[in-house]
């Protein structure tokens, strides 16, 4: 069996608020998903489930019973509960203006309880790119400040990567990396990206020229450094630290390269080969970064490694990671839209 033969419980310690918080994300996502489309909150009356929704939302804040996270989440998404009139991302980003007039910028305070929090909100969904390409340029054609570095342009590649069996080449199409990756092709074909920073690039398969191959193989492009010589560079980090010392994260040739080999491994793309390599110099396997992509078999995996741990399916739950996973199988099964052959 799947979930029922790791001993996966079909209830848990308040389970019954569980099961209401899960609902209430998925309407707050339904009316982030209508207005991403139509651009306002006038829910047609067929959408009745919604509109009650809605309403409930309303009379919650009236009471004064709305927690401060819920009404964070409806202000990120444009819906002001306190409001008979809907404000839309046209008049927000005119309220943006209108601040920008009288204070010389757009650095809003996040302590201001409505612009300041609504922009974070629209940072925050930016990094993690789970916005609506539309809105990114609907947003960036009104002059909007993602306030981004280069430590999050680099979790975004690597994400990016991730998701595309370990090769970095964004498309010019794509609204959060088209244009950065278009930059830095030219930043080192004029020879002013560092060392370093290419270095990273190459760690998490970037490709220097959009659409090509690499070399050979499909594999990710590697400017310099083939993944022979990084091999050669971990031994002799080795050598240095210690065999059981593997490189940090912040190490600029091989911090992201020995991350990107452990989650290869993990999904099955890496080589008998080359794995047999690593092991040979003693990279240790376990301190892969999470991948916010990981699939269902990969959890369901991990799960299994909890319980062999711990004796028991019980996990904490949150609003990421194994916790988050199991709360949702939980949900999907009590709806009956689980898979059998998940279930058993």
């Amino acid at each position: 069996g799947m979930l029922a033969g790791l001993g996966v419980t079909w209830t848990a310690p308040g389970e019954a608020e569980a099961e209401r918080e899960a609902t209430w994300e998925e309407r707050c996502g339904e009316l982030a998903a209508f207005y991403e489309e139509h651009g306002h909150f006038r829910v047609p009356r067929e959408d009745e489930r919604l509109r009650r929704w809605m309403d409930k939302q309303r009379s919650t804040f009236e009471a004064g019973k709305l927690s401060e996270d819920r009404a964070a989440r409806l202000e990120a998404i444009g819906f002001d509960p306190a409001a008979t009139k809907q404000v839309t991302l046209d008049e927000r980003l005119e309220q943006l203006q209108a601040y920008r007039a009288r204070a010389g910028h757009q650095n809003v305070p996040v302590t201001d309880p409505v612009l300041g929090r609504w922009m974070w909100h629209q940072r925050n969904d930016y990094r993690r790119m789970s916005m609506s390409g539309k809105r990114v340029r609907r947003l960036e054609a009104a002059g909007f400040d993602w306030m981004v570095d280069w430590n999050d342009r680099m979790e975004q590649l690597a994400s990016h990567a991730a998701a595309h069996g370990g090769v970095c080449d964004p498309p010019p199409s794509d609204p959060f990396l088209g244009g950065f990756a278009a930059n830095l092709r030219a930043m080192r074909d004029n020879r002013e990206l560092s060392q370093d920073a290419e270095a990273r690039l190459n760690a998490i398969g970037f490709r220097w020229s959009h659409g090509r191959d690499g070399g050979g193989g499909g594999g990710p492009y590697q400017a310099k450094l083939t993944w022979e010589d990084r091999l050669e560079r971990l031994r002799r980090y080795k050598i240095e630290h210690g065999r059981d010392r593997d490189p940090p994260r912040s190490h600029p040739e091989l911090g992201n390269w020995v991350d990107n080999q452990r989650r290869f491994k993990k999904k099955g793309k890496l080589s008998a080969e080359r794995a047999a390599a690593l092991d040979s110099v003693g990279l240790g396997w376990g301190a892969v970064k999470r991948d916010p992509g990981t699939s269902w078999d990969e959890q369901y995996a991990e799960l299994a490694e909890y319980r062999r741990r711990h004796g028991d399916c019980n996990v904490k739950q949150s609003h990421t990671g194994l916790g988050r996973f199991v709360h949702w199988q939980r949900c999907v099964n009590r709806r009956g839209k689980m898979d059998p052959s998940r279930r058993a």
